[in-house]
């Protein structure tokens, strides 16, 4: 509830003011104080408490969280907030130096952290909404025939072409691109098997009211197994398993019950149920949609905030994009800044 009586007073009080450098300063500042000591983790273990984690071979940056995907989810749309404003820099009338050096420091620390704390979802989520913001800022927004702008399109381009190219040529990084896609990996795995138990739950009588809130882990219980064997499509799998005890140890994974199961669709379903399910994604369209009907103007600013919640909701495919205070706050936002007005 405090999230949402947060967004409703800060949308009635600042509806048609400009407050955007504010807002803006305060997502660098704050991501900042976010990544800077995961980055000291990384190298020192200072701070996690997890002994996994904090082991050098195993080790996640946590930041102040207690787990490190919160270090990824938090930082996401702060990273892409904080490249557009890179790029708004650069092509600025009067370029202003210490902002675009800041921003670029920003921007790295961030995708630093990320990586330290091992949050791939969370990179692939402020991938995508980076890409969303360049290819909307080099296509449909700009009309600049200058020579600068002409000349990075082309580098933007060229490089996206590229590395697509190149991802595809090697078949390293082609099984990677495919693995993370259809969910392959050990991780993806995971997040299959939880959700299908998640949706055994569901059509068992929970369709429309879902388990309740803070109800799943109760609710899954039934559904729930301890675990499941990984990578089940190998060739002659069931005599390896039946056979070789090595084979099975390194096959079998437990799987705990965790709070959420980790779905932007299945979070909400079944802690809300269906129509709140509805209403979450009524109210995220809305941000698309507040976008559209905009003029030239708002939109070359309201395509930072909607950039920022395409990587939320990227994100929010394999992991929990908005039940935690800090989260929604931030989804929040950027929803009320996507439906303010310019005086």
């Amino acid at each position: 509830m405090e999230p949402l009586i947060f967004g409703y007073i800060f949308f009635e009080t600042f509806q048609k003011v400009e407050i955007w450098p504010k807002i803006e300063k305060i997502f660098e500042f704050s991501s900042l104080f976010v990544s800077v000591p995961a980055i000291i983790q990384k190298f020192t273990g200072w701070g996690i408490n997890n002994p996994f984690w904090r082991a050098e071979e195993t080790r996640r940056a946590v930041s102040w969280f207690g787990f490190p995907n919160a270090v990824g989810l938090f930082l996401a749309p702060l990273t892409v907030i904080c490249f557009a404003k890179f790029w708004r820099l650069i092509f600025a009338k009067e370029k202003k130096t210490r902002g675009i050096i800041f921003c670029l420091f920003v921007f790295l620390t961030n995708v630093l952290a990320m990586f330290f704390a091992k949050s791939e979802g969370a990179l692939i989520g402020s991938a995508g909404g980076c890409l969303f913001y360049l290819f909307y800022f080099f296509i449909w927004q700009n009309n600049d025939k200058t020579r600068e702008f002409i000349f990075w399109r082309r580098v933007f381009f060229s490089m996206f072409f590229g590395v697509l190219f190149l991802t595809f040529c090697f078949p390293i990084s082609r099984n990677y691109f495919v693995e993370k896609i259809t969910l392959s990996d050990h991780s993806g795995q995971i997040r299959r098997q939880m959700w299908s138990e998640t949706w055994q739950m569901l059509k068992d009588g929970r369709l429309i009211t879902g388990a309740g809130l803070n109800n799943y882990q109760t609710a899954i219980k039934k559904y729930h197994a301890e675990g499941f064997w990984l990578d089940k499509n190998q060739p002659n799998f069931k005599e390896n398993v039946e056979s070789d005890e090595s084979f099975r140890i390194e096959h079998w994974q437990p799987l705990e019950i965790y709070q959420y199961p980790h779905n932007i669709f299945l979070n909400f379903w079944s802690e809300i149920g269906l129509f709140g399910l509805l209403a979450f994604l009524f109210v995220s369209a809305g941000g698309f949609y507040q976008f559209a009907k905009s003029d030239s103007e708002e939109r070359k600013i309201k395509i930072v905030f909607l950039s920022a919640l395409s990587a939320i909701l990227i994100h929010g495919l394999v992991d929990v994009i908005y039940l935690k205070n800090d989260l929604a706050i931030i989804f929040l936002l950027l929803i009320c800044l996507l439906n303010k007005k310019n005086k």
